[in-house]
C-alpha cells in the first residue's frame, strides 16, 4: 500500500504522467494505489499552499535584489535587504536545530 509519504508521491506523479497511455485504474490497481487517492491529489498538487505563495514571493523578492545589485550581493546583503522590506509578522523564521 501506499503509506509512506515519498514513495507515495513518487508513484502517483508515475501515474499522472501515464495517465494519457494507460487506463488510471489499471495503473493504480499495479501500484496498489486507490483512484480516489490518486485523483484527490491530482487535484491538491494543482492548489499552491501559503507556505508556497510566501516561499515564491521571497525567491521573487530575492531575485530583484539580487539583480539590483548587478548579480554580486552575497548572501548577508539580500537577507538584510529582503527582511527590511518585508513586514515583521510575515518574516521568513530561521531554521531550528
Amino acid at each position: 500500500m501506499c503509506n509512506s509519504g515519498q514513495g507515495c508521491l513518487f508513484t502517483q506523479s508515475c501515474s499522472r504522467a501515464e495517465k494519457a497511455n494507460y487506463p488510471v485504474a489499471w495503473m493504480c490497481r499495479l501500484l496498489e494505489v486507490s483512484r480516489s487517492s490518486f485523483y484527490q491529489w491530482c487535484h491538491q498538487a494543482s492548489l499552491v499552499t501559503a507556505t508556497q505563495a510566501r516561499r515564491q514571493a521571497l525567491a521573487g523578492q530575492v531575485r530583484r535584489v539580487f539583480d539590483g545589485q548587478r548579480q554580486i550581493a552575497g548572501c548577508p546583503r539580500i537577507a538584510a535587504q529582503t527582511t527590511a522590506a518585508t513586514p515583521h509578522s510575515e518574516a521568513p523564521h530561521p531554521p531550528t536545530a
